[in-house]
Order: C-alpha cells, then structure tokens, then sequence
C-alpha cells in the first residue's frame, strides 16, 4: 500500500493512531484472505464466488477492526453488534474500567459509546449501469466514480472508509480514507429494506461526505489503476 497522507487519525481527548498502524493491519488482513483463497482452491472452489457478496463486504471490515483492536491496546472492538462505533477508545484507565464494567452486565452502553472511536465501514462501489459484472471479477472500471458507503446511523463519524476490489479473485482493500468531519447532511435519509427483505435500514454517503472522505485518503495500493481512479500519480 502507498502512503498518502501520513496524518495519524487524531480523536476529540487526543488519542492517536498512526497510518502505518494502519497500513500493517490491512496487509494482515489482505492476506489472510488471500491464503483462505489459497486454501479453498484446493478443494476445487474460490469461497468468494459463492459467499453472499454482502457478507463478503462486512466481512472484510470486521476482519480489520478485529485485527486493529488485537493489535493497538487503545482500541477495543465494540461487545455489542449493534453498536457504535466499531473500534471502542480504550486508550485511558476509565475508559477500560468502564468497558470491563459494561461488558459485565450493560451491552446497551455500546450502543453510542460516550468514549468515542472509530467506525469502519467498506464498500465494493456500486456498478454502473447496464454493466455486466459477476461476483469475483475485478470490478475498477465498472463502478461509478463515486464510491457509496452504507451506515446505520446519519450521525456517523470518524469513519475509516475501506475500499475493497477483487485482484486475481481475491477481495482485498485497496485504499483507506477517513474523515472526523461527517454530519447528518453527509447522509441520504434512511432507507427501509423492502417488505420481507433481510437488510436492515441504512443510510448511504452524500457526494459531500464522499468529497471529504476522498481528501482524507490515507492508503491506496500503489497500482497506476487504482492511483488514477483518485486521481492520483502513480509511483516512480
């Protein structure tokens, strides 16, 4: 992954975590899927053809905050599924005194943690119209320019955006961004699932907020393609 920004990502009380944290989390992430691809072409199969390309999305995301989480002691993954944000600030003493205390017996105060963190939200971009794409195929070029994240909540802040593509069959995020400048109005009204649908309600980027996500890129794979979909220059 190339370096764009080396900026740490700075919370309201100061707690920082640092790009290169960053960086070593989604090349552990990346490969862990690129070995269970590995591991499951052995059996005559890609799982990434086959999973629930939601799922695959979701997954991606909470591979990374579970890998941040296990490897920055100021960050703690949210207890509750329903809770925000994902990375919980547990870089003070009562910060972590209350997480051990809630965990205990009052999962609600996960639901809007007071302590603030971190939301991590990926997304494949939406492909464009009357475009063929099937699942596992690299979807750059296909997509529209810009890239729509979903959240539950309008009120989404300090949110790292992941964007995910499929290289060689194998979904791995291919830029970082993020931004602590999100407002309601950076959000679409709250859309409801169609009747007998299994999603859940949710809320998709306005070009405002996607405008301020792009300017807070951190990482991008150092690949010409993906470097000029930002608009950015590639390598030398």
């Amino acid at each position: 992954m190339k370096e764009i920004d080396r900026s740490p990502i700075i919370l309201a009380d100061g707690f920082a975590l640092e790009v290169e944290i960053i960086a070593q989390s989604v090349e552990r992430v990346n490969n862990k899927f690129r070995q269970l691809k590995l591991k499951t072409e052995k059996m005559a199969l890609n799982v990434f053809e086959i999973i629930d390309f939601r799922m695959i999305s979701g997954l991606i995301g909470e591979t990374l905050v579970s890998d941040i989480s296990d490897n920055h002691a100021g960050l703690e993954r949210n207890p509750n599924i329903d809770g925000y944000p994902d990375l919980l600030n547990a870089s003070k003493p009562k910060y972590r005194l209350d997480i051990e205390r809630w965990k205990a017996g009052n999962l609600k105060a996960f639901v809007k943690y007071p302590y603030g963190g971190i939301e991590v939200k990926n997304t494949f971009g939406t492909k464009k119209a009357k475009t063929n794409l099937a699942q596992g195929q690299t979807r750059l070029g296909k997509i529209n320019n810009k890239l729509d994240w979903k959240a539950h909540h309008t009120y989404t802040n300090n949110l790292l955006a992941l964007f995910s593509d499929f290289i060689d069959g194998c979904p791995q995020i291919v830029a970082v961004m993020f931004s602590d400048s999100l407002s309601e109005s950076d959000w679409k009204e709250k859309q409801n699932p169609r009747e007998n649908s299994t999603m859940t309600s949710f809320s998709v980027i306005e070009p405002s907020g996607w405008e301020k996500l792009r300017s807070g890129m951190r990482l991008c794979r150092d690949d010409p393609r993906y470097l000029s979909f930002f608009g950015l220059e590639a390598s030398r």
